[in-house]
């Protein structure tokens, strides 16, 4: 719909086009619907992905997960298809901003690999590996304009 409605996500005053990915856990307790079960958050539901991009916050991609799934089962390929339809809609490029449950060495070998910025709340990727794409959390604020360092 984004596509064909010719519409262009907004990038943050850096140039970089915000991607946020994170699970999204949806209270279904008290029901019998296929694939509820007890979340992390200690309620029965289901735990979907969700990915926006832009400062506007499109909806991109979505994907219903069970409540028992870990956040970060399933994420590599959910990663590399929001980015494939991210770059459907723009050629900036990415910030993807991930929570900490996926910050993964597979996730960040997705991000390596497509060129892409990234931040994340956990800080795995910056010990692992020293590079020079991926802002990595010492001190970071995110805003609704961008990125804050905090000294």
């Amino acid at each position: 719909m984004l596509l064909a409605n010719k519409i262009h996500p907004t990038a943050l005053a850096n140039g970089l086009v915000p991607a946020d990915i994170d699970v999204t856990p949806m209270d279904n307790s008290k029901s019998k619907k296929e694939g509820v079960s007890r979340t992390y958050k200690g309620f029965d539901g289901y735990v979907p992905m969700m990915s926006y991009i832009g400062t506007e916050g499109y909806a991109i991609n979505f994907e219903l997960r069970e409540g028992k799934q870990h956040c970060q089962k399933g994420t590599v390929e959910f990663l590399q298809e929001t980015i494939k339809l991210c770059h459907k809609l723009t050629d900036k490029p990415l910030l993807i901003r991930l929570d900490s449950g996926n910050d993964s060495i597979d996730n960040v070998a997705v991000l390596m690999d497509t060129g892409c910025f990234s931040l994340s709340s956990g800080t795995f990727a910056g010990k692992a590996l020293n590079m020079k794409k991926i802002y990595i959390k010492p001190r970071i604020e995110i805003t609704m304009q961008g990125l804050m360092l905090l000294t």
